[in-house]
């Protein structure tokens, strides 16, 4: 205590000096005036010793000439990790005449402020309704404590936690969980969770991924879902049943399917508009399976080969197809569909696609025959070869001719196209000529079109196309239409995009005995975008009409206007969708259209009551419809669904009198449908599979108490997996390549350490601190040792090189955990310095560990000369 009092009295005889100032990582001069009671004396000897991990930069000892100088300057350093406030830096020895005087220099550290924070990018297969939390790693990277406010930004509609306050220490971390709600009526997909971090002066942002909806790259992926129900079905004393087969989903890694089979009766409107109220919907028969090269499908089938070969035609029977880079090939077989007026087996139709790609375009053979497909007795034959360029500049050019037969005739069509496709600037022409027109499958016999759309500012936007076709080869039925339209848009900010439509068509036929035509200019104006989670659209047009008659001993025409308006809004909260629509129609005399006609519909879909069971999902709907001279009609709907694991019931109840005609009594529609469903197993083609683990020793090999890690994304190729809750994963296609680690999904401050390909080993990863302390001798010398390489060296004799963060400072920021001797190497320095002992350290998990390692002279050794 005695001695304590000594020193205190004589660093207070010696004065002190005002405390200096800077932030972390910078330079600080000091000039420390020799003491009162050493200036008598001519020469004064001095040397600087730093404290509290501060170091010198520079010359730090040296003599002084009083008679000249009076003051020494001392160079500091503050370090990076230096934290905020007032502390002692450095003392200055100076010695003159046998007497020793001290003179402290303290520091103040100015605080900064940053802030860091960490998260997985993404959390995949999560389901609608379920509950998720996500951990958050706050870090405070200044130097001075925090007080720091958490908050998120969840989608419209989802729920998030309050926001959170937390203190943290300077160069401290925390982890916070948050919880989110995925609301039980979302949709599949990726939404985005953004989480803020902020202080009185500092913040920091993050996203999260949230993917809703089945995770097919999981460990065990489910297979295709078969669904058997049953729709039952009352319409005015009339009950139908109807039973349904339906498959979806993947049948193997590879192959998609999607078919259904139902056996219905002969139903009428009401009973068909009853079942599909609950979901039943009365189809062909058809199933389909595709991979990303082929497709089949067999029942419902549709011909879409070329413009000259045959367009809208479809029936029952088989069509594949394949395609590559570098060829594509299609067939198709069918039968007339019913909407036949010969009967379903009196149609038929065949067609056979080829097209390869060569140097600078691709070229390609098509041949059909149809027959008797629709509600006219119609026919063609025909061959066609086609060609189209690969993109030059922003033109591609295309072309096709074909031989076509057809009822009554034959010749030669043709078609060209030109297209440019530019960001958001994109144009079409194609003028086709196919002989035979509507009455051998083609659209009209002469036709022009174009269309573009264009953006030529950020916020307008610009659509437009004119079309010219006509049908003059058939004598009984000849016509002749043309339109013109023209859409812009403006964006005025996020909430309103105002839009207006300018139409006009007119639509002729020669017909024998009576001919008609049309014409129609048409005006509009509208305004939509969204506002405080509402979306809502709303327009007014203005029109004006013209009919015409023409026969042997008629040719008369009468004009008129039409004015519309039109409103939608919508809402989706997480108790359901609502909806309001409304239309408004009034026609002048001489149009052939009612006076007035107006429509209000209110809607709501997928309604949940909070009181009742989340999986109980209501609907309803109300329609009102007024024309002049008619009653109003009132349209009546309501629906409920409640979904099990696996079955689901569906009720619904429907009164409309648009199905049973007005004026007549309006029965009530009651349908009731029950689904199982059933997940079959997916039928593999991959055969890698592996185990991720944390390696705790990080040997590179799974000893018996290292646990597999769960929700790890594994990648081959172009394949991913996740590891299920043992840490296993399987890759469910056939791949190639190394298996990588998605360095997103791993657990925060782990790492990949060694693997052999399959099983694969994570090392949780801390910092290590490291100080070197010269010697006395060494620090009177003032010496640069920035140089030296800070090495640690594990076990297994792998070595880590540490970042240089001062003159005496070195940091490891990712280490593996375990047990390391820290060591120097002095090869980029020419002073002869030496470690004297390696120091041994244990890093363990989440904690910064620091050590100090002692840095000395070599010794000299004196030879004897002979």
């Amino acid at each position: 205590m005695t001695a304590r009092l000594l020193l205190l009295a004589v660093l207070m005889s010696a004065g002190s000096l005002p405390a200096q100032q800077g932030p972390p990582r910078s330079f600080q001069v000091v000039r420390v005036p020799v003491p009162e009671s050493l200036r008598s004396a001519r020469l004064v000897s001095y040397a600087a010793f730093t404290v509290n991990n501060f170091s010198l930069v520079g010359r730090g000892a040296g003599s002084l000439d009083s008679s000249s100088a009076t003051n020494a300057l001392i160079t500091i350093a503050i370090p990076a990790h230096a934290g905020a406030g007032t502390r002692l830096a450095a003392r200055v020895l100076f010695i003159a005449q046998g007497r020793e005087v001290t003179v402290p220099i303290e520091m103040t550290v100015t605080p900064v402020r940053a802030l860091h924070i960490a998260v997985p990018t993404e959390l995949p297969a999560l389901r609608a309704g379920e509950r998720v939390e996500i951990f958050y790693q706050i870090e405070n990277r200044g130097n001075a404590e925090d007080t720091v406010t958490l908050r998120l930004e969840v989608p419209a509609g989802w729920r998030g936690s309050d926001s959170i306050r937390v203190v943290i220490p300077a160069f401290g971390s925390v982890r916070q969980g948050r919880r989110i709600d995925v609301p039980r009526i979302s949709g599949t997909g990726n939404f985005f969770v953004r989480a803020h971090v902020a202080s009185r002066a500092a913040r920091a942002d993050v996203l999260t991924t949230l993917t809703v909806g089945p995770d097919f790259d999981a460990l065990r992926p489910p297979g295709a879902a078969a669904r058997v129900s049953v729709g039952s079905v009352t319409a005015d004393g009339v009950t139908e049943t109807v039973p349904q087969l339906a498959l979806t989903g993947p049948l193997t890694s590879d192959i998609q399917v999607d078919g259904r089979l139902t056996l219905a009766p002969t139903l009428t409107a009401p009973l068909v508009r009853g079942l599909a109220t609950v979901g039943t919907f009365v189809t062909d028969p058809h199933l389909v399976a595709w991979t990303p090269r082929w497709r089949a499908t067999l029942g419902s089938t549709v011909l879409a080969m070329t413009d000259l070969t045959g367009v809208n035609a479809g029936g029952r029977g088989f069509a594949f197809e394949h395609s590559d880079t570098t060829r594509r090939i299609e067939v198709t077989a069918a039968r007339a569909g019913a909407a036949s007026i010969r009967g379903d087996d009196d149609g038929e139709l065949y067609g056979a696609h080829f097209e390869q790609r060569f140097r600078y375009l691709r070229a390609g053979a098509t041949a059909t025959y149809l027959r008797g497909v629709g509600f006219r007795q119609d026919e063609l034959t025909a061959f066609g070869v086609q060609a189209r360029s690969h993109p030059i500049h922003t033109l591609t050019f295309g072309g096709e001719t074909a031989y076509r037969r057809f009822l009554n005739g034959s010749g030669v069509g043709w078609s060209a196209r030109v297209r440019h496709d530019r960001d958001n600037d994109r144009a079409e022409l194609q003028v086709t000529h196919a002989p035979g027109g509507t009455r051998a499958f083609a659209r009209a016999e002469n036709e022009v079109h174009f269309s573009f759309l264009a953006a030529p500012t950020k916020r307008l936007d610009l659509a437009g196309s004119l079309v010219d076709a006509r049908d003059e080869g058939q004598a009984d039925y000849a016509f002749h239409t043309r339109s013109a339209a023209l859409s812009p848009s403006w964006l005025f900010s996020e909430l309103i995009r105002l839009r207006a439509d300018i139409r006009h068509t007119t639509f002729e036929v020669s017909a024998t005995p009576i001919g008609y035509g049309n014409k129609e200019t048409h005006v509009s104006l509208g305004v939509g975008g969204a506002w405080r989670g509402f979306g809502y659209f709303a327009d007014a047009g203005m029109a004006r009409l013209e009919r015409s008659i023409s026969a042997a001993d008629i040719d008369a025409a009468d004009t008129g206007t039409r004015f519309t308006w039109r409103t939608n809004l919508s809402r989706a909260t997480r108790n359901g969708v609502f909806q309001l629509e409304s239309n408004y129609e009034r026609n002048s005399p001489g149009t052939g259209y009612l006076p007035q006609q107006v429509m209000v519909n209110v809607r709501g879909d997928r309604i949940q009551i909070p009181a009742l069971s989340s999986r109980l999902e209501l609907d309803a709907e109300y329609s009102l419809q007024s024309w002049t001279g008619v009653s109003a009609t009132h349209i009546m709907r309501a629906g409920a669904q409640y979904l099990l694991p696996r079955t689901t019931l569906a009720l619904g109840v429907e009164r409309n009198p648009m199905l049973s005609g007005i004026g007549r009594h309006t029965p009530w529609v009651v349908a009731l449908r029950v689904e199982r469903s059933l997940g079959l197993p997916r039928i593999h083609t991959g055969r890698a599979h592996g185990m991720v683990y944390r390696d705790y020793n990080g040997n590179g090999q799974r000893d018996v108490n290292e646990p597999g890690v769960p929700n790890v994304g594994v990648r081959r190729g172009a394949s991913r997996a996740i590891t299920g809750e043992d840490g296993g994963y399987r890759f469910w296609e056939a791949t190639h390549g190394s298996t990588t680690v998605d360095p997103a999904t791993l657990p925060f401050g782990w790492m990949t350490g060694q693997n052999d390909d399959h099983d694969i080993g994570l090392v949780a990863t801390t910092r290590l601190l490291v100080t070197l302390e010269l010697g006395a001798a060494e620090r009177l010398r003032n010496l640069d040792i920035s140089n030296v390489a800070v090495l640690a060296r594990d076990a297994y004799g792998r070595e880590w090189r540490a970042r240089r963060t001062g003159n005496e400072q070195a940091l490891f920021e990712a280490l593996p955990v375990g047990r390391y001797t820290v060591t120097a190497d002095f090869a980029a320095l020419g002073e002869p310095l030496r470690v004297p002992e390696d120091v041994t350290v244990e890093v363990k998990e989440g904690e910064l560990a620091e050590v100090k390692l002692q840095i000395a002279g070599r010794p000299l050794r004196f030879r004897n000369q002979p």
